[in-house]
């Protein structure tokens, strides 16, 4: 896999390896098998992790659990307050879940699509759409991850 494509050292590679992939992804597993790579990704999340806990130790539960709210919330509203292509459809603590809609049958995309979607905003895709204006084609290059 190339270091810049979505299992490389840009892209998927660079937040886990094979050891931490569920059973469910197998499929992955060849793809983020990397000996001589320790997972950096890994590390600074449970370094933050670590830190937030430290941090929030103090803080009374009930404090916890409204900011944890408010901030899902606020998440929520705008996505749902910006957008009419996303929906944060379920919140659970907080993980905001958002589906993209479908425009051509008026519903949600499929798994499948999602899958896809992802792909593509892991990589530059600018070369793609012939028709886009310099200013769309800069924000086609730029590849995203997006949740956890």
């Amino acid at each position: 896999e190339e270091e810049g494509g979505m299992f490389g050292g840009r892209g998927l590679g660079a937040f886990l390896t094979d050891k931490e992939l569920p059973s469910c992804l197998n499929g992955w597993k060849g793809s983020l098998r990397r000996e001589d790579t320790n997972n950096v990704g890994l590390a600074l999340r449970w370094e933050a992790g670590l830190a937030g806990m430290e941090a929030l130790a103090d803080v009374p539960e009930e404090q916890r659990t409204d900011a944890v709210r408010e901030w899902a919330n606020a998440v929520s509203t705008m996505v749902n307050d910006t957008d009419t292509v996303l929906d944060a459809w379920c919140v659970e603590r907080s993980i905001v879940s958002i589906r993209v809609a479908n425009k051509a049958t008026d519903g949600w995309r499929s798994m499948t699509e999602l899958r896809n979607l992802y792909r593509w905003m892991s990589k530059d895709v600018s070369d793609i759409v012939p028709d886009a204006t310099e200013e769309e084609k800069v924000a086609l290059a730029q590849t995203a991850y997006i949740g956890q």
